[in-house]
């Protein structure tokens, strides 16, 4: 009779993320403009579609 390969024990097995190091606060000060930078070159390429998509619905064309 055949029998299934026996796992290591729980103990042995270390699972979840990596031990967390602390965060540079330079790093976060740099980056901090730059995800603002990023959101609003993100909100006015939205704002930019919705308008070409409303002025294409005015003409008459469905998008």
């Amino acid at each position: 009779m055949k029998t299934s390969p026996q796992l290591p024990p729980a103990s042995a097995m270390v699972v979840g993320p990596p031990a967390a190091t602390a965060p540079c606060p330079v790093a976060a000060i740099v980056k901090s403009p730059l995800r603002q930078l990023k959101k609003l070159r993100k909100q006015e390429l939205r704002r930019f579609f919705i308008s070409w998509c409303e002025g294409l619905h005015a003409l008459g064309f469905s998008f």
